[in-house]
């Protein structure tokens, strides 16, 4: 857990608390949270902190902000948890705006649904060394589009990227799209 300023998507700037969760099910090649899930490289007992709901609520009401973000790894692994910290937050009146960040590929429960204000889902696009099966999923995508909650950002390594996003774009009305 941490506060700093959001530096993506349309809460840039704005500062924020972040939950980062643990685990993710894919392992993109440029990944900048390898430590949430990569055995090969870290001691995964290590870098991780198993806390309370409530220790989680106590940190979030002592010091204060108007967004949170739970991000990862992949925070949709885990809807039980994110759906009983999202309610208690709510409950509790802890954060005004809340984000969840996903890749895109677990379709969210409808609590989690209600409960953020916006998803901020990051496709995979194929520099990121995932099969396509693996990193697009049309259901799951079309499910977050029609949330009306979703924000799509896209990691650009070459021009050439750029013309992934537009058939991800045509394909699923993917917008508003951050790259």
């Amino acid at each position: 857990m941490l506060f700093r300023s959001q530096g993506e998507g349309p809460s840039t700037g704005r500062y924020a608390h972040f939950i980062r969760l643990f685990g993710c099910h894919l392992s993109c090649t440029w990944c900048d949270s390898p430590q949430t899930h990569d055995a090969s490289r870290y001691d995964l007992d290590a870098e991780q902190r198993i806390l309370s709901l409530e220790d989680v609520l106590s940190w979030l009401a002592a010091d204060p902000a108007d967004l949170l973000v739970i991000t990862g790894g992949e925070p949709l692994l885990q809807p039980d948890v994110v759906g009983r910290l999202l309610g208690a937050i709510r409950e509790r009146a802890l954060a005004t705006d809340i984000e969840i960040e996903t890749s895109g590929t677990i379709v969210p429960t409808d609590m989690i649904t209600q409960a953020v204000t916006r998803f901020n889902v990051s496709p995979k696009l194929a520099h990121s060394g995932l099969r396509r099966h693996q990193r697009i999923r049309p259901a799951v995508l079309r499910d977050l589009a029609d949330s009306g909650k979703a924000v799509w950002k896209f990691v650009v390594q070459e021009l050439d990227d750029l013309d992934e996003i537009q058939e991800l774009v045509d394909a699923y009305g993917l917008h508003p799209v951050w790259v």
